[in-house]
């Protein structure tokens, strides 16, 4: 097998495309996190947004980690598939929202609402979204619940986390 050593291709005409004719040869420094609660979050209150406490990065490929979220970077900005989870410790609320933010901003969330059980299970609430994050962009979570009681978050068993991987810059 032959090996090539490069800092850089580029196509021969300015702005042109590189075709590649197996792909499937090609793999890419694609960024990937994900990042879990490394504890249950209690005095979650009933009818106030909570931002979600993620301490521990379980998989982080390019140190995109920020506090209880991850910050794109220049070398990892473009369109990205984010998905979270928020489960509550054995009891949930009629009205659950999932709310991710961007730059300390509400962007797109999620609601659960009509259960018809007020307790004995650990109920969920998810969120999937794609959308194209550039250089600075900050993602992390935030709950809301209208129990109309304090709530506690379940870590174990993957019970919350955030994750994200871009597609393409």
């Amino acid at each position: 097998m032959s090996k090539i050593f490069v800092d850089t291709i580029e196509p021969k005409t300015s702005g042109g495309n590189i075709s590649i004719t197996n792909a499937s040869l090609v793999t890419p420094d694609m960024p990937i996190i994900k990042l879990n609660a490394s504890s249950n979050q209690g005095s979650l209150t009933g009818s106030t947004w909570h931002n979600i406490a993620l301490q521990t990065a379980t998989i982080d490929t390019h140190g995109l980690k920020d506090g209880n979220g991850y910050t794109v970077t220049a070398d990892t900005a473009g369109y990205w598939v984010i998905q979270a989870h928020v489960r509550i410790n054995n009891y949930g609320a009629w009205r659950q929202i999932l709310q991710l933010t961007k730059n300390g901003n509400a962007d797109m969330q999620m609601e659960m609402a009509g259960y018809s059980d007020s307790g004995s299970q650990y109920k969920s609430s998810i969120l999937y979204n794609m959308q194209q994050l550039v250089s600075g962009d900050t993602i992390t979570l935030k709950f809301y619940h209208a129990s109309g009681t304090t709530l506690t978050s379940y870590k174990d068993n993957d019970g919350v986390f955030l994750m994200g991987w871009r597609l393409r810059a």
